[in-house]
C-alpha cells in the first residue's frame, strides 16, 4: 500500500498499474489518527470494497490486518456510508492516502481516480474548497491535472471527484525538477492563487509527460481570507501569500541535478 500525504494528499499513479474490482486483502486507507497524541489510536482499512475504522492502545504502528475483520487487540466497526459512497468504494481500488484524503481507482476513462474526502464534515468541507480552487485555476492555463467537472455528490453534500490518472515523480530526480516546478508556482501566483503545500511528492507527471501540481486543499486566491479548515501554521497569516510558497520551495527543493533533496521522508509521508 502506498503512502499518501497530504498533508494532503503524492498521490496517483497510473490506473492501469491496479486491479479492478475491489481487493479481499485488508488496507489502511487513512494514516494513524488519535487526539493529542495519545491513545487510543484509529484509522480507516479498506476490506472488500467497504470501509471500517479500526481503533487500538500500545503500539503506534498499525496494527496486523492480515485476519481481517479480526485484529488483535483491537476493535473493529463498519463506516456508515451513504448508498452512493458504498457503491463507488465496492466498484473502486484503493491508490494512496493522506491525512485530507484517500484517492481510489475506478478503472473508468477519462477520469478514473477519485479523490474521497475523509468521513466527517471537516473533511467534506476541505474537499469542497480544493475542488472549488480547482474550478477557478481551470479558467487559466495552469499547471493541474485534469478532473471532471461534475463533482462527486451525495446527500450531505459534496464528497469528492474524479480525475485523470498521474504518475510519480522519481525521487532521485526531485533536485533536477526544481527549476521547472519553481517556474510552475510562479505561474500560479501570477493568475493570483497560493498552493500551500508544495511537498515533493506534490509535483506529479500527466500522460503526457508534464509536471503538474496536485493537492489544493491548502490553496486559495492571493489576498483572500484563510478559511478555517487550513492550518494557521501553513500561512501564519490570516490571508493567503506567495511566501508561504517560496519558503515551502527552499525547503524541500535543495538539492542538486543529481541528488534528492534533504529532508527526512518521513516529514512528508506520514503528515
Amino acid at each position: 500500500m502506498l503512502s499518501y500525504v497530504l498533508s494532503s494528499s503524492s498521490v496517483f499513479i497510473s490506473s492501469k498499474a491496479y486491479t479492478a474490482g475491489p481487493s479481499t486483502e485488508a488496507q489502511p486507507v487513512s494514516p494513524l489518527q488519535c487526539h493529542d497524541g495519545d491513545p487510543p489510536y484509529y484509522c480507516y482499512v479498506d476490506w472488500s470494497g467497504k470501509a471500517f475504522t479500526v481503533h487500538w492502545s500500545g503500539d503506534v504502528d498499525h496494527p496486523d490486518l492480515s485476519r481481517f475483520p479480526v485484529v488483535d487487540n483491537a476493535s473493529v466497526k463498519a463506516v456508515e456510508t451513504s448508498s452512493d459512497i458504498a457503491l463507488l468504494w465496492a466498484a473502486s481500488t484503493p491508490v494512496d492516502f493522506g491525512a485530507q484524503a484517500c484517492v481510489r481507482c475506478t478503472h473508468e476513462e477519462p477520469f478514473p481516480i477519485i479523490k474521497l474526502a475523509p468521513f466527517s464534515e471537516r473533511g467534506c468541507a476541505m474537499m469542497k474548497h480544493e475542488f472549488e480552487i480547482l474550478g477557478q485555476m481551470s479558467k487559466y492555463d495552469l499547471p493541474i491535472p485534469k478532473f471532471s467537472p461534475e463533482p462527486l455528490i451525495d446527500a450531505d453534500g459534496l464528497y469528492g471527484y474524479r480525475m485523470e490518472a498521474l504518475e510519480r515523480t522519481t525521487t532521485s530526480k526531485w533536485g533536477s525538477y526544481a527549476p521547472e516546478i519553481k517556474l510552475l508556482v510562479e505561474r500560479m501566483h501570477q493568475q493570483g492563487f497560493a498552493h500551500g503545500d508544495l511537498l515533493p511528492n506534490n509535483a506529479m507527471k500527466n500522460q503526457q509527460g508534464d509536471l503538474v501540481l496536485i493537492d489544493f486543499t491548502f490553496s486559495g486566491v492571493l489576498g483572500t481570507a484563510i478559511p478555517d479548515h487550513i492550518p494557521r501554521e501553513v500561512f501564519h497569516s490570516d490571508v493567503f501569500h506567495a511566501q508561504a510558497d517560496e519558503d515551502m520551495l527552499r525547503l524541500f527543493y535543495v538539492g542538486t541535478p543529481t541528488t534528492p533533496p534533504l529532508v527526512d521522508n518521513e516529514l512528508y509521508r506520514h503528515g
